[in-house]
């Protein structure tokens, strides 16, 4: 639940091999869900890129599909969503929802990373 066949095929699109990445992390990274100064990284005028703008867009896609239909990653969502909510004013990041969603998201990505080394 939360990524159906045309997600995940834009989404292996963006990827392609899974064994290009040696970790998650650099997964996460390539598709721009990494953490820069504690922040979800920006692009700069002039300055390319370092992750692919159209495999952020596909997570983005994702997570609000996520989001919406439900499933184990909704839980992960929800669980993510009601720790932040717990938290102090200012120690609780700028979007609760987009937090917790990045986070759904980067949850999935991992099972399909781990599941791509299985075989």
């Amino acid at each position: 639940h939360g990524i159906g066949l045309p997600g995940f095929c834009m989404l292996i699109g963006a990827i392609g091999d899974f064994a290009r990445f040696p970790t998650v992390s650099k997964l996460w990274a390539y598709l721009g869900m990494h953490v820069v100064d504690g922040h979800a990284p920006k692009r700069a005028k002039g300055q390319k890129a370092n992750w692919s703008p159209q495999g952020r867009v596909v997570c983005y896609q994702i997570g609000d599909s996520i989001v919406k239909v439900g499933g184990p990653y909704r839980l992960l969502y929800d669980q993510k969503r009601a720790e932040y909510e717990e938290r102090p004013a200012e120690e609780q990041p700028k979007s609760i929802h987009a937090a917790a969603r990045r986070y759904a998201v980067k949850m999935l990505l991992k099972d399909l990373w781990v599941a791509s080394r299985a075989c």
